[in-house]
């Protein structure tokens, strides 16, 4: 199941951040790294993901974590973009994307509290990060090896059967024919991660089932 938060609040490319930064940490060997902060972390993958990195709390513990989009002109509590907080305090997963749109959840101002910039970062912990770091996003974007006519399921929910790829090499990815309500088809470039799935059922057998539960 998709929540809401998948659906409604969070982008595409804020979802493609959450994925690539969880690629990212998982890299990460915690015996090679047994003090690694969050503060050095947030800056390491912000590097990469080319996100700016806020310090400050979370709660009453220092903590730090990235900006999804660069940090605008804020009043209060309002105006802030949402978070990608790399190292979770006290929650699971480690990896998260946070909603700081909407006033009535006590996310950013509350739980996260931005402050002044840290001056006690661990500049060579970031630098190896950065090493470990060196080709994770390369190798998990390879295009994956899906046949003409195999059903697949994109990353937004749409079923189809691929048409082939186009531009291999260029990162133009798979192509899938989606059939429409109206009987219909169209083209439409997958969203990746895309996965393998079973054909949808018939329509006529759709509603063969559907007249059945009505009686």
């Amino acid at each position: 199941m998709r929540g809401y938060a998948e659906l409604e609040i969070f982008s595409v490319d804020e979802l493609e951040l959450w994925r690539k930064a969880t690629l990212l940490v998982a890299a990460v060997d915690e015996a090679y790294f047994p003090d690694l902060r969050c503060h050095e972390l947030a800056r390491a993958v912000g590097t990469v993901l080319k996100l700016p990195v806020q310090d400050g709390h979370y709660g009453f513990v220092d903590h730090s974590w990235l900006w999804t989009k660069p940090l605008g002109e804020t009043v209060g509590r309002v105006g802030f973009p949402n978070l990608l907080d790399v190292y979770c305090v006290g929650a699971m997963p480690l990896v998260r994307l946070v909603d700081c749109g909407h006033t009535s959840l006590p996310h950013v101002g509350w739980a996260y509290r931005p402050d002044a910039e840290r001056t006690d970062i661990d500049r060579d912990a970031v630098t190896r990060l950065l090493g470990v770091f060196d080709g994770v996003l390369a190798s998990s974007e390879r295009p994956p090896a899906f046949a003409k006519g195999e059903w697949v399921r994109d990353a937004e929910g749409y079923v189809g059967t691929v048409i082939g790829r186009e531009g291999v090499g260029k990162g133009l990815g798979t192509f899938i024919r989606v059939e429409t309500p109206t009987g219909g088809a169209l083209m439409r470039l997958a969203i990746p991660p895309i996965e393998r799935t079973h054909p949808p059922l018939p329509r006529s057998v759709v509603d063969a089932g559907r007249q059945r539960s009505s009686r």
